[in-house]
């Protein structure tokens, strides 16, 4: 069992499975789309050791949820890295800090931006991700099932009386969970988002009682959607 502690009840693990394809897993897979060049017209520096960057950021995203892409970076040297974008869409934000793309596209975005590329920079050489594409759609067929033991008491030992239901998160980012469902019924323990856009999407569950107190968010449950 999980023990939350923000409202004191004991929380089961909670497992994705179901529609869609994939399965679910405990974590990110970075694969794909690295460059090795200096694709911006940079140069190293004698005994640098340029950065890398990798990623598979997601092809899609259903209108009205946000698309969050984070690429992989390291440097061997520990240089301080700059990020920039080109081909960013519109509806989305990026971080220069991180490489983050991050946005909520609309009905009125629907269709695909193509020739996306992060580069990233040590200050001496740079090096970029393959370009690549979104599709904004109107809907997706993906679906994830979820699973959760209910709570029977609180942290403190003594029983949990007034159980009144469930919230589920999710989103693309794990820290940043944008999605979330109110399910209004102590007696479930299981529930399918439908909608998802093949990429991995990351789900956590809490419980809330009667009085409105909700509780920190159990473990983290992935999937991935092909």
């Amino acid at each position: 069992m999980f023990t939350i502690a923000t409202v004191g009840v004991l929380v089961g693990m909670l497992g994705a499975c179901g529609g869609g394809g994939g399965g679910a897993s405990g974590g990110t897979t970075a694969t794909g789309g690295t460059g090795t060049s200096n694709g911006f017209g940079g140069s190293n520096s004698t005994g640098n050791k340029p950065p890398s960057i990798s990623g598979n950021p997601p092809s899609a995203i259903l209108q009205g949820t946000e698309y969050v892409f984070v690429p992989k970076v390291s440097d061997p040297d520990g240089d301080r890295l700059t990020f920039w974008v080109t081909g960013l869409p519109s509806w989305a934000s990026f971080s220069s800090s991180t490489g983050r793309i991050k946005g909520t596209p609309d009905l009125g975005d629907l269709g695909s931006i193509t020739g996306i590329r992060i580069g990233v920079t040590d200050g001496a050489a740079n090096v970029y991700l393959s370009p690549f594409s979104i599709d904004v759609v109107a809907t997706a067929l993906g679906s994830a099932t979820l699973s959760w033991e209910s709570p029977t008491q609180r942290a403190d030992g003594s029983p949990l009386m007034n159980l009144a239901g469930f919230k589920i998160y999710w989103g693309m980012d794990p820290d940043g969970l944008s999605n979330s469902m109110t399910i209004a019924n102590p007696g479930l323990t299981s529930f399918m988002i439908e909608q998802l856009v093949p990429a991995r999407w990351y789900f956590v569950a809490t419980a809330f009682d009667t009085e409105g107190l909700e509780s920190s968010f159990s473990n983290i449950a992935s999937k991935m959607i092909l």
